[in-house]
């Protein structure tokens, strides 16, 4: 779950509290940038029965868009557009900050009137014992992602990923690849890639390609849970690579209902893949995240190699390390 600890800013102007939520803001070149914080209260009602971090950002992003709602406050619908809003317009980006981050144009006193009206107009008509239409559709209107696209035991899988400290998971690909993918929106498998004719440099080689297609695995996107993967090094030894990258994912990709698990690389004939919590419970994490692949024996050497696959695509509301990237294309 998401902590949602605040940043403190060199140059804050000030902050403000009120029943429902506080900002803070500070100047941001041309920019007033208001960052807002739900009390408490309010966000453990909000998120809790959300499984996934990108879950619980949009619910906050919906409450925060229902408070600020005139067009006068720039909030953003997904972490694309705020990058893209912050490199337009010359602002250093922050990494897990689009969906609580409102820019403002114009003098200190205008912004003061307008999110002090706005704000205090919300509080009391959320905390109003009146049930009018109003009330409710600020109370209720925020509703829950389809979540039809869940598996059923997102919870135990979740537990899971807790007691084993799994806040990350790895993919690797060529530096060449960025920018496709930032403007396709996310990651895409080999054959989704092909069959669309993008050009790509492809890490995997083409038995590789083979053998995820006899086992019907070729729409699928590998991920691990360590990111000195050897295949990596590998790539780059063969020349299919060049400059590395590293994507940070966000694991909650897991929950998602077509997503596998493989307790070694799936392209083992060994390999034992499957979507349920049972078949992540297999993997050995303990050995799936060492730091040491090359002083393992071989059995351990096969587990380290274990993966998490994403069918067809992974957006970039889930990558970790979107700044981090982005800088790569400049």
């Amino acid at each position: 779950m998401l902590v949602i600890g605040k940043i403190k800013y060199d140059n804050m102007l000030f902050e403000k509290k009120y029943k429902t939520h506080s900002v803070e803001v500070n100047k941001n070149n041309n920019f007033f940038e208001i960052k807002t914080y739900l009390n408490w209260d309010i966000f453990t009602d909000l998120v809790i029965k959300v499984f996934s971090i990108e879950e619980e950002r949009h619910f906050i992003n919906v409450f925060i868009r229902k408070i600020f709602n005139t067009n006068e406050f720039k909030i953003f619908g997904s972490s694309f557009e705020y990058f893209d809003f912050c490199h337009s317009n010359s602002i250093e980006p922050k990494e897990q900050s689009w969906f609580n981050t409102i820019f403002y144009q114009g003098d200190l006193s205008s912004l003061k009137f307008n999110f002090e009206l706005k704000s205090i107009s919300f509080q009391e008509l959320y905390f109003s014992s009146e049930d009018t239409f109003e009330n409710k559709e600020i109370r209720y209107s925020i509703t829950f992602p389809e979540s039809d696209n869940l598996k059923t035991d997102s919870k135990r899988l979740k537990n899971t990923l807790e007691e084993n400290n799994v806040s990350k998971l790895y993919h690797f690909t060529d530096i060449t690849n960025l920018k496709s993918i930032f403007d396709k929106g996310g990651l895409y498998s080999w054959s989704f890639l092909k069959n669309k004719t993008v050009r790509n440099t492809f890490a995997s080689t083409n038995l590789s390609k083979e053998l995820d297609s006899r086992r019907g695995l070729e729409n699928y996107v590998r991920l691990s849970f360590n990111s000195t993967q050897p295949m990596m090094h590998k790539a780059i030894y063969d020349g299919r690579i060049s400059h590395p990258v590293i994507i940070e994912i966000d694991p909650s990709v897991i929950f998602l209902k077509e997503t596998l698990f493989s307790d070694r690389n799936a392209t083992d004939k060994n390999a034992i893949i499957g979507s349920s919590y049972e078949d992540l419970n297999r993997i050995n994490l303990n050995i799936a995240k060492r730091d040491n692949y090359f002083n393992l024996d071989d059995n351990d050497k096969s587990l380290f190699q274990a993966e998490v696959l994403v069918h067809e695509k992974i957006r970039t509301e889930f990558f970790l390390n979107l700044a981090k990237l982005k800088q790569y294309l400049n």
